[in-house]
Order: structure tokens, then sequence, then C-alpha cells
């Protein structure tokens, strides 16, 4: 059984031009492309903050409902069918059961 580092933060990326942004989950340790940010040699317990390399902006937030359930992430549309479905059963006809294999 393999077990998996919790969620430290989220890590955006954003370039100069303001146009692009990345965003993905930081675990245990920084990704390589951003080398050593001056935030501490892990993302464990390491404060949320920005820093500059070159023209990209990297910014360490702390990781909320938005990023894990928000638009893009493929439960924004499990989430569509829900409630349309409750708009035809009602709230108290509507279940959602998630099993996770890991």
């Amino acid at each position: 059984m393999s077990v998996t580092a919790p969620v430290s933060g989220v890590l955006i990326q954003t370039w100069s031009d303001g146009e692009c942004a990345t965003e993905s989950c930081v675990r245990d340790e920084w990704p390589e492309e951003v080398g050593r940010p001056p935030l501490g040699p892990s993302p464990v317990g390491a404060p949320f903050g920005s820093w500059q390399v070159d023209d990209i902006t990297y910014e360490f937030k702390k990781l909320d409902r938005q990023h894990v359930l928000g638009p893009g992430t493929g439960w924004d549309k499990a989430f569509d069918v829900l409630r349309a479905l409750a708009a035809i059963h009602g709230d108290d006809g509507v279940r959602l059961v998630v099993w996770f294999v890991g």
C-alpha cells in the first residue's frame, strides 16, 4: 500500500504578460522548475508567499475548496448533474456516493 503525502498548498505560476497561469498542488517537495524558493527547503510547514524567477511569478497559497472542487477540476460537472437531479427530485432525493480505489 502506498501512502501519499498530504497536500501542503497550491503553487500558482503567472507569466509576466499576466495571461498565462498554471496551478498545481504541492506535496512534500517543491517542483524542480522552481528551484529552491525563499520560503524554505520544503513546502511542508513553509509560510505562504510569492517570489519571482525570471519572467514568472510563483505564488504558494493555501489550498482551498475551489482548487479541489471548482471549475476545471471535473467535479464541477458532477455538481451540475447533482443540481439538475435535485431540481427534478428535490434536494433530499439526491445523493452522491464516491469510492476511490488506490
